[in-house]
């Protein structure tokens, strides 16, 4: 577990940046947010926002 999951140019997403049961679909959940969290980034970048 990190304390940022992010700093500069790098952002830790997915599995490795959250500790989860195996049960209650909540790694599915949080990477789907994650997810959403790095395409919006990106997109502001590549839009130059």
């Amino acid at each position: 577990m990190v304390e940022e999951l992010g700093k500069d140019h790098v952002l830790i997403v997915r599995d490795a940046a959250h500790v989860h049961r195996l049960f209650g679909g909540q790694g599915m959940n949080s990477s789907a947010q994650d997810l959403f969290n790095l395409v919006w980034k990106l997109a502001s970048v590549a839009l130059c926002l």
